[in-house]
């Protein structure tokens, strides 16, 4: 089941973000790695009502679904400014990967964006997540360019942009 998050899963949630945090780490993906994302950060999407839990007796897995534009998203290589979804922020506790838990994730965002009459899901990645690449691509998100989080110009703030086009 997906579900929003709630105050009270905060602990879970970020027992699963510091697992997530060391993986990328032992992989070699500085994403992550500065203090970010942090409990404050989900407090806020907790109350903007886009963190999303997935629930099997347990928190499995967590991920962000936003409606918020966002700068460094309004691009050339997308041809719509503002008809999308984010996906942010999305990790998998370490026991239950390879479940297919982050793909009902996307499912569940493809649902939530029809329902909202959104043209796309966009969602970006560092370009040393090679796993996550491989995941967008297994879920067939498209990738489409280069982006800079908060249209800051260097190594630390690029990222891999991917959308998924909905029929």
């Amino acid at each position: 089941m997906i579900r929003l998050a709630e105050t009270k899963d905060l602990d879970e949630i970020m027992k699963i973000i510091e697992e997530a945090k060391l993986f990328l780490k032992e992989n070699g993906v500085p994403q992550w790695q500065n203090g970010y994302p942090n409990k404050d950060s989900f407090k806020e999407d907790i109350l903007k009502k886009q963190l999303y839990v997935f629930e099997d007796s347990v928190i499995k897995g967590v991920f962000v679904l936003s409606k918020e534009t966002e700068s460094c998203y309004i691009t050339d290589f997308w041809p719509e400014a503002f008809d999308y979804l984010v996906i942010h922020r999305i990790a998998v506790k370490n026991e239950y990967k390879g479940e297919n838990i982050a793909g009902q994730m996307f499912d569940f965002s493809f649902k939530k964006a029809r329902e909202t009459n959104k043209k796309s899901i966009r969602v970006d990645t560092h370009e040393k997540n090679i796993i996550m690449q491989k995941l967008l691509k297994k879920h067939n998100f498209e990738y489409c360019g280069i982006i800079y989080l908060q249209n800051i110009v260097n190594l630390e703030n690029k990222r891999q942009a991917y959308w998924y086009l909905l029929d």
